[in-house]
């Protein structure tokens, strides 16, 4: 009986032993897998995140698209500008500026009351395919018959 109690004593420690282990080992794989499960959660909100990041990514790059076709779209539809006078206009230029300036000076105003740059370029770019020269409609009522009739004469007695 003493032996048999030595032998049963013997395997009880044994089993107490491999009991006490196995209890680390769960304990061990417990602490794994909630290193594991910390690891999920983290790498799920960083995945979360660049998908969010993503996500305005392209949405931001869908708004760029559209505002670049928005651009060409309006840029299509800007007027070109117009080519520059040729060269042999720069006298005539010079001319309707110095009579221009004589009646403002007569008027007693500034030269550019009477006539803007654009309406001399205007009458100029007018008649350049045909000879056929006309006012600009800033250039109509008062002020053609205080000095654009006297540049159109000009032209003619030019031609």
């Amino acid at each position: 009986l003493k032996e048999r109690f030595g032998i049963a004593s013997a395997q009880a420690e044994s089993l107490q032993g491999q009991l006490q282990q196995a209890q680390e080992n769960v304990l061990r794989k417990e602490q794994e897998q909630q290193k594991t499960q910390e690891k999920l959660t983290a790498l799920s909100q960083e995945l979360t995140e660049l998908k969010t990041t993503l996500s305005e990514k392209e949405k931001h790059f869908a708004e760029q698209q559209q505002h670049i076709e928005q651009s060409k779209q309006q840029a299509c539809s800007l007027p070109l500008l117009p080519k520059p006078l040729p060269k042999e206009s720069t006298s005539t230029m010079k001319r309707f500026k110095e009579l221009v300036r004589a009646r403002a000076e007569q008027l007693n105003v500034p030269a550019e009351l009477l006539v803007k740059k654009r309406d001399y370029e205007a009458i100029i770019r007018s008649g350049l395919r045909d000879g056929n020269y006309q006012l600009p409609p800033s250039l109509m009522g008062w002020r053609e018959d205080v000095v654009a009739n006297d540049l159109l004469g000009l032209l003619s007695r030019q031609c």
